[in-house]
């Protein structure tokens, strides 16, 4: 903390002391990379975040570590080509511009 807001990383760590997730704060706001992982160790969740708001790659992952969900935002909104996978690796694309879904 620096001024009574969050800045710089944090971490949650497992009780035998594995790193669980971090996030990364400037100004008391989410703004930088974060990532979560499973029990396992497996990374299931990425994303980087600018002013408190998703900005640049977002992705989930089953907990075996495939892709689930890959998709971007800019200022928060959802925009380019979401891809959802499922278990076995097919995927389904849609398409977002400002936050609006287009196709």
């Amino acid at each position: 903390f620096i001024a009574g807001r969050k800045e710089g990383q944090e971490k949650t760590l497992s009780l035998d002391g594995k790193v669980i997730s971090y996030y990364t704060y400037q100004d008391g706001a989410l703004s930088g990379a974060a990532r979560h992982w499973n029990d396992s160790g497996v990374l299931i969740f990425e994303a980087n975040y600018k002013d408190g708001q998703q900005h640049g790659p977002f992705k989930k992952y089953y907990d075996n570590g495939k892709i689930k969900l890959d998709q971007s935002y800019v200022d928060g909104k959802l925009e380019g080509i979401k891809k959802s996978y499922d278990l076995e690796g097919n995927v389904t694309e849609t398409k977002y511009e400002d936050g609006v879904r287009v196709l």
